[in-house]
C-alpha cells in the first residue's frame, strides 16, 4: 500500500520491507480460540474504528468485547455504559490473543499495514478487517475483509456470520493461516 502511495503521490519507487515478526512474541503454541473468548479490537480511536466497535458491542449484547490499547478519553463514559465491553489497555500481544476468539480491525483510515491482523491470523483466530490501505493487502480477496468498512451493517453481517456459522468461522481461520504465512 505505502509503496504504491509513494509512487502515486511523489513519483518515488520504493522497496517494501514488511515489519519483522518474531514468532515467539505472538505465536500461541497449541492454542485454539474458545467460544468463551472475547471479540477483540485494538481500536480505541475513531480513525481506528472505535465507533464501529461500539456499535457492534451494542448490537451483539450477549457477546463479550475486549478493547485493547489506548482509548480516546472523550469516549470512556460511553464505553463504560456498554456492560459487555472490557477495556484492557496496553498489554502483551500473547495475553490478549489468548483471550480472543475473533479479532476486529475496523480502521477507518488507510492503515499502512495490519500487524495485529497478521498476528491473529497466524494463531488461527478469525479476523475481520477493513478493506483499506495496507489491511487490504493483508486480507487480499479472502472472507476476512469488510469491503464496505464504513458501514456498520456490513460489519454486523460479517460478524453475525462468524458467530452463527461454524463453516464461516473455520473458513476464516484457514484463510487467515494461509495469508499470514505470506508475511
Amino acid at each position: 500500500y505505502l509503496k504504491n502511495r509513494f509512487k502515486r503521490k511523489c513519483g518515488v519507487i520504493a522497496t517494501t520491507l514488511y515489519p519483522e515478526f518474531i514468532r515467539d512474541d505472538y505465536y500461541l503454541k497449541n492454542f485454539t480460540a474458545s467460544k468463551k473468548g472475547y471479540i477483540t479490537g485494538c481500536c480505541g480511536f475513531v480513525y481506528k474504528g472505535l465507533r464501529i466497535f461500539c456499535a457492534l458491542a451494542k448490537s451483539f449484547k450477549k457477546e463479550k468485547f475486549l478493547l485493547i490499547g489506548p482509548v480516546d478519553q472523550s469516549y470512556i463514559a460511553e464505553i463504560k455504559q456498554l456492560r459487555n465491553v472490557t477495556i484492557l489497555g496496553y498489554c502483551k500481544t500473547k495475553k490478549y490473543l489468548k483471550m480472543s476468539r475473533i479479532v476486529l480491525v475496523p480502521s477507518q483510515w488507510p492503515e499502512a499495514f495490519g500487524r495485529i491482523a497478521v498476528e491473529a491470523m497466524a494463531n488461527a483466530i478469525p479476523v475481520l478487517a477493513s478493506y483499506t490501505g495496507g489491511l487490504q493487502e493483508v486480507v487480499g480477496e479472502s472472507s476476512l475483509g469488510v469491503v464496505k468498512f464504513q458501514n456498520i451493517q456490513a460489519w454486523s453481517n460479517k460478524l453475525n456470520e462468524l458467530l452463527t456459522s461454524r463453516q464461516a468461522y473455520e473458513r476464516n481461520r484457514r484463510e487467515g493461516i494461509a495469508l499470514s504465512s505470506l508475511f
